[in-house]
């Protein structure tokens, strides 16, 4: 079939082939044409495939079972932030959108450079909203491997694979009643796409290795730093999810765009690294940090003052750094 399938488009075709034995082979078909440009032959190259897709097969196995007992007994990562700091205007611009937010049912998308807070910014959309009650599940998609990310999101039933000995819920069982929060979105593969698709459009999932189709009740937030629209150009990203997505769009602010509220925030930040207590910003150190230029925006932000904490006095100074 493949090499008549070449003969007729009159050009090389290549498909996989599942055979009654359970052989799988890559079958390849290259027309070779005559100066006329007639075909001459047909030449046809069949590989079989079955061992390496075992092999890929165990290997993912192995890989998910590593990544489980890893994570076993661990709790679903959360994050909730209960105020924001926003002294400048575009701040307090974002601010009004993310209470908008929280009202609007859902198809919210938080977009951003890395670092600026998306994350926060998702968990003040939960606590702002009627779910507040419930959990806020945060999920970092570029955090987990392409094999596993599945059966994280929607868990798995006993059996379903190599190290599968019992039933385990998933994340979006996990967020049940409350806020589902997936980070880099743009990096969800495409095949996983479709499941959340589905999931968004049906509100039922099912667990790998199950049958049952269960319901599901959570509220969706993603956010990512990537260009989603030239990503559905490139069909890198599914253009119909893209748009059930994106109803609400936010824009967090690259922290150069906000520089009025790097003293109070890294105020804020010296407050969670200090963990005794009594440590405090002196006027050079804040006019020094207002002045930088932070391509890591908050992440190097705290990464600058947790440097000054450790290597200036009281006040912490800059002069040490």
């Amino acid at each position: 079939a493949v090499t008549l399938e070449a003969l007729e488009q009159r050009k090389i075709i290549t498909r996989f082939d599942d055979y009654p034995n359970g052989t799988r082979c890559l079958n390849t078909s290259t027309p070779i044409f005559d100066k006329k440009g007639n075909i001459w032959r047909v030449v046809a190259c069949i590989r079989d495939i079955t061992e390496l897709e075992n092999l890929q097969k165990r290997l993912a196995d192995a890989e998910r079972t590593a990544f489980l007992r890893q994570t076993e007994g661990q709790a679903p990562p959360q994050n909730c932030e209960k105020t924001l700091i926003a002294t400048s205007k575009v701040m307090r611009r974002c601010m009004i959108e993310l209470e908008k937010a929280a009202r609007a049912p859902s198809g919210i998308l938080i977009l951003g450079e890395t670092g600026t807070g998306k994350t926060y910014a998702a968990s003040y959309i939960h606590l702002q909203s009627l779910r507040s009650k419930g959990p806020f599940i945060s999920v970092n998609c570029a955090a987990i491997p392409a094999t596993l990310i599945e059966s994280e999101l929607f868990g798995y039933e006993k059996g379903a694979f190599t190290g599968a000995a019992h039933r385990k819920h998933g994340l979006v069982e996990a967020a049940s009643g409350g806020t589902l929060f997936l980070d880099e979105i743009g990096e969800l593969p495409l095949a996983l796409q479709v499941k959340l698709l589905r999931l968004l459009e049906t509100g039922t999932f099912r667990r790998v290795g199950g049958l049952e189709w269960l319901p599901a009740d959570f509220r969706l937030i993603t956010a990512t730093h990537r260009d989603l629209r030239q990503m559905v150009e490139r069909e890198e990203f599914r253009r119909d999810l893209y748009f059930r997505i994106n109803t609400f769009p936010i824009h967090t602010p690259a922290l150069h765009e906000r520089a009025g509220d790097i003293p109070l925030l890294a105020e804020s930040l010296l407050g969670r690294v200090d963990k005794r207590g009594g440590r405090r910003l002196s006027v050079a150190a804040r006019m020094w940090l207002s002045n930088r230029r932070y391509t890591g925006n908050i992440r190097e932000l705290r990464n600058v003052v947790e440097r000054l904490m450790i290597l200036g006095g009281n006040p912490v100074s800059p002069q040490d750094v």
